[in-house]
């Protein structure tokens, strides 16, 4: 549901407008962080070649478990969120995927 169709109060517009800013200045230390890496050689994000999902899921359990012993890691989280986000958005080896899943079942 689109939200310009609703009718907010003050303080609902005011929640808006604080996430809205949240979500941007999170964003963007996202963005910093993949640059970071990109500039230090990281690669692979988008090639499940390189990367499979597998191991990004296991690096983002990992540090979600780093964070419950006070490491700040939600950023690297977001950014493994978002390149499996991207890669199911966009159907990048998904079938190949399937199929070694599948395979292991036998």
């Amino acid at each position: 549901m689109d939200t310009n169709e609703l009718e907010l109060n003050e303080e609902q517009q005011l929640d808006i407008d604080n996430i809205t800013e949240a979500l941007a200045e999170f964003v963007s230390n996202v963005l910093d962080r993949l640059v970071d890496k990109i500039r230090e050689g990281s690669k692979g994000w988008n090639d499940p070649k390189a990367v499979t999902p597998m191991a990004i899921k296991e690096h983002l359990l990992k540090d979600a478990n780093l964070t419950l012993k006070g490491h700040p890691k939600e950023i690297d989280i977001a950014a493994r969120a978002m390149f499996l986000w991207h890669r199911r958005n966009h159907n990048i080896n998904l079938k190949s995927e399937a199929e070694k899943e599948k395979g292991n079942e036998q």
